[in-house]
């Protein structure tokens, strides 16, 4: 069989002769990737991917400017910085936070930066004791004030006002990484100081004492995640905008490329439950456990003492029209079942265990989309439930109330007894329109939206991968969902000259061909959404079909061919077609060889 001359994602060409592609690898997963390759998804941090560890893995910005170049954008009050420190790293990049010899007798001495951001916030830095053993970090300019004080002697917090978290954690060598998470409602300014005590943060400063400082980050969400370095510019990490998002699964060793749909999470707080939601004789813990992207910020959801029922939090929603989906991640804790729970007139519900993974109970009624429950296991007892509800079932027309409620025995559908501790974990919710979940989009109050995803390759003739002649395509589909989704083998500019492989939300799947007219070749119907491996192979004569081990054989106007120099998954089809591989063969392969490669 001829050797593949271009691929995205499945084999990993290192066990190949890489040198057919020239290109760098581009991607932690040690697949290569042709840097012609373009990727668009917005020009936000919306969306998240399952990473190689595991772990949901995100865009993340760090907010500040010179972030450890404190002699810059940094303003200074009755307080001087000096470089060249030894830091947390090993490196010579820390600073010493200097109080000052004051004019007009003892005052305080602090670090300052102004930024324009609101919502959930978290502010960090790397410390270690000098003179001065005590810090404290605040947000100032808003109403309240988030801050807290910290002592770097023995690494305990102190004094929290308005936080909604505040941290330190050691790294090793007398330094502490020190954090502070707030909701603002208005732009503030973040104020490093260095202290006398804990309870004293006013003192003579002496042009000599102090602490030392290194790596500041401002970032969205309620924990200190790895810090990104900045400059003149905020700098990002993570998911970004045009990369491609290789999603790896539980227990899967190669990733699939993850390809969704435009998709808005509605709820503006998917993380924080203390705001901006209906609390119903339950309380929340912020911060109580690692969530399934490796922080400390999922929530634990316990029932108030006492006797209770529908013990729950969640948000209303008015004017909405199709069907929605609600999900969340979830964990057992003392109790051991959520349920996702429509608080209309009439109530539906499904009951997940998170125990052994399994869907427990269904109280259904016209909301909820028969056969929607979903429970998917993301590793370390989290799981991912969701269900899809259609609003014109509600008594109210247009109106859905999803909600959290905890279960003790899974069969829960009145009043129950709560002890104030006990309870379950929960993490990432998401509110979207769409009849089924796609991939989390995390929210820090307001809403966010992941733009559809579009995937081109350009040149395949002018790069030899193909040739004006003859060529070979395979498309190896884990799933779809949705309305009709195409992958497009064209031309460069002039869509009459294309072959297509269209994926059909009523179940089928048609191989199309132009130019001119589109005209399809080959339609398999009555297929329901799972693997497919498909292949397209072509010369001037006849065109090669192969789905899932088995070809079939039509003929294929010499005209196309000759125009084929261009791979393009479209942006205008609102579905998802995660994808494991995409191989392209400089020639024809026989039907042997195509049946070989897509059977499954």
């Amino acid at each position: 069989m001829n050797n593949a001359s271009l691929e995205l994602g499945g084999t990993n060409w290192a066990e190949k002769d890489a040198s057919l592609l020239g290109y760098t690898v581009s991607d932690d997963s040690g697949r290569f990737f042709p840097q012609e390759f373009t990727f668009s998804r917005g020009s936000n941090l919306a969306a998240t991917r399952i990473g190689k560890t595991g772990l949901i893995e995100k865009g993340r910005e760090n907010l500040l400017l010179q972030s450890n170049q404190f002699d810059t954008t940094w303003g200074t009050t009755r307080s001087s910085v000096t470089g060249g420190q030894s830091g947390y790293d090993g490196s010579n990049d820390a600073w010493k936070l200097i109080g000052t010899t004051p004019a007009d007798g003892v005052k305080d001495h602090y670090l300052r930066q102004s930024f324009s951001a609101t919502g959930v916030l978290t502010v960090s830095g790397y410390f270690k004791a000098a003179e001065k053993n005590t810090i404290r970090i605040l947000f100032n300019n808003s109403d309240p004030t988030p801050r807290a004080d910290f002592d770097l002697a023995n690494g305990s917090v102190h004094n929290k006002s308005n936080v909604i978290a505040a941290s330190i954690v050691s790294v090793g060598n007398g330094w502490y990484r020190c954090s502070v998470t707030g909701i603002l409602t208005v732009s503030a300014l973040i104020q490093i100081y260095a202290t006398e005590s804990l309870n004293a943060t006013s003192w003579v400063g002496d042009d000599t004492s102090g602490v030392y400082i290194q790596a500041a980050q401002l970032e969205q969400g309620l924990a200190a995640s790895p810090y990104i370095e900045t400059t003149t510019t905020t700098a990002q990490a993570g998911v970004l905008e045009n990369t491609p998002r290789l999603n790896y699964t539980t227990g899967v060793a190669n990733p699939y490329l993850l390809l969704e749909p435009s998709r808005s999470n509605i709820l503006i707080q998917s993380e924080y439950y203390n705001v901006g939601y209906v609390k119903n004789q339950v309380t929340i813990t912020d911060n109580a456990i690692t969530s399934p992207e490796g922080l400390q910020n999922a929530s634990k959801l316990i029932p108030n003492n006492g006797t209770g029922g529908n013990r729950s939090v969640g948000k209303a929603f008015t004017g909405l029209s199709g069907i929605h989906t609600f999900s969340t991640f979830a964990k057992a804790g003392e109790y051991g079942y959520v349920s996702l729970r429509l608080r209309n007139t009439p109530s539906a519900f499904v009951m997940f265990d998170l125990n052994d993974g399994l869907i427990h109970n269904i109280n259904s009624n016209a909301q909820y989309v028969t056969g929607s429950a979903k429970i998917e296991d993301y590793g370390n007892g989290w799981y991912r439930c969701s269900a899809s509800f259609e609003p014109s079932g509600s008594g109210s027309a247009g109106d859905l109330y999803p909600s959290l409620s905890v279960g003790i025995t899974g069969d829960e559908s009145g009043q129950w007894n709560g002890d104030g501790v006990s309870g379950i974990y929960i993490y990432g919710s998401q509110f979207e329109a769409g009849s089924y979940p796609t991939s989390y989009i995390p929210t820090y109050s307001v809403s966010a939206t992941r733009a559809t995803e579009t995937i081109v390759y350009n040149e395949l003739q002018s790069k030899g991968i193909i040739s004006s002649t003859q060529g070979t395509i395979l498309f190896d589909v884990k799933e779809f969902f949705g309305t009709a989704v195409q992958w497009n083998i064209q031309h460069q500019l002039n869509l009459d000259y294309a072959l297509r492989v269209q994926f059909r939300a009523d179940g089928a799947i048609w191989f199309q061909k132009t130019p001119a007219a589109q005209t399809t070749i080959r339609s398999i119907t009555g297929l329901t959404p799972s693997r497919y491996k498909i292949a397209m192979s072509w010369n001037g004569t006849n065109l090669i079909t192969s789905f899932n081990g088995t070809s079939y054989i039509d003929t294929i106007d010499a005209s196309i061919a000759s125009q084929l120099n261009r791979i393009q998954r479209p942006n205008v089809n609102s579905v998802s077609v995660p994808t494991n591989q995409i191989l392209v063969f400089p020639t024809q392969l026989t039907e042997s060889e195509l049946n070989t490669l897509t059977t499954i």
